[in-house]
Order: structure tokens, then C-alpha cells, then sequence
């Protein structure tokens, strides 16, 4: 949560500071993948049950969406 805060942050920056055309943002990885040769890093923002491949939220999915509509008016 604390390092999608961090690059929001950097884009709007980046964004009214350095005049920077931003068309969008992306999070490093929208579900737990295979990284470093195993599933062990959970960093997505969507976790993976292995075995019945049910697929759940993480509060870093939430905490962009409320970054989002603080900024934006609730558009998401």
C-alpha cells in the first residue's frame, strides 16, 4: 500500500511539476505471479488460491481505489 501511495504520489508529481504528458499508471503486477521461481512473493494486489484458483482483493487493490476517488471525484 505504502509503495502504490509512494509512485501515485511520484506521477502527480511529475505530472504538475515537470509538465510530464502521464497517459496512465500501472501496478507492477495485478495478480500473485511467478516471480523469483515460485509463488512465495505475494505481491499482486489480487492473491491466487493455488488450488481451487479463487482470486481475492488485497487492501493495496482497495487503498489505489480510494487514492483514485480522493483525487478524482469517485470515478472508480
Amino acid at each position: 500500500s505504502i509503495y502504490y501511495r509512494t509512485y501515485l504520489e511520484s506521477v502527480l508529481k511529475a505530472i504538475h511539476f515537470d509538465n510530464v504528458n502521464v497517459m496512465g499508471a500501472f501496478a507492477w503486477s495485478f495478480a500473485d505471479n511467478w516471480e523469483f521461481g515460485d509463488y512465495s512473493q505475494q505481491f499482486g494486489l489480487q492473491t491466487v488460491n493455488r488450488t481451487t484458483q479463487e482470486r481475492h482483493y488485497k487492501k493495496s487493490f482497495f487503498d489505489i481505489i480510494g487514492y483514485y476517488n480522493e483525487r478524482s471525484g469517485n470515478v472508480c
